[in-house]
């Protein structure tokens, strides 16, 4: 996937890469196409908890609260009282931030305010001129060559 771009931040676990800026929510948009949504780490757990069930819920999209490289919990969008901990994260494509509102207010916290910068820097890269390329149902791609030309030719 993407560990050998930036193998500091990413630890794979059962074949699946993880980012370790925890505690943060992965919303399932699209096949391997997901929201991230990082978290203030003093938040208590059972704090954590309670807004990833509601997350799920008002969002009607199925959410992962990660809690650390072992602790992954399941909230089905439409019934988020049926969550359940699963033994392997959410295999993902694609990570995008800043597009879903959380259901409570961020406070300001450095250790967030630090996080969220290095993920920003992270994200820029992974999104190529602007555009998201890959196809969702194929775990996500870069843009060949081809494509990237295609899609500067049709902006003209």
């Amino acid at each position: 996937m993407n560990s050998n771009m930036f193998p500091g931040d990413l630890v794979s676990i059962n074949g699946v890469d993880v980012l370790t800026a925890f505690p943060y929510l992965m919303t399932y948009i699209v096949r391997s196409f997901y929201h991230l949504i990082l978290l203030p780490a003093t938040w208590c757990r059972h704090f954590l908890f309670k807004l990833a069930k509601l997350q799920a819920a008002q969002n009607k999209l199925d959410t992962f609260l990660v809690l650390n490289e072992m602790t992954f919990i399941y909230f089905p969008g439409r019934d988020s009282d049926n969550y359940k901990f699963v033994k392997k994260p959410p295999a993902w494509g694609k990570l995008v931030s800043s597009r879903l509102q959380p259901v409570y207010p961020l406070p300001e916290d450095p250790d967030l305010k630090r996080r969220i910068k290095e993920w920003h820097n992270i994200e820029e890269l992974l999104i190529d001129n602007g555009f998201i390329y890959g196809d969702p149902t194929k775990g996500g791609r870069r843009a060949t060559p081809q494509e990237m030309n295609q899609s500067k030719n049709d902006k003209k």
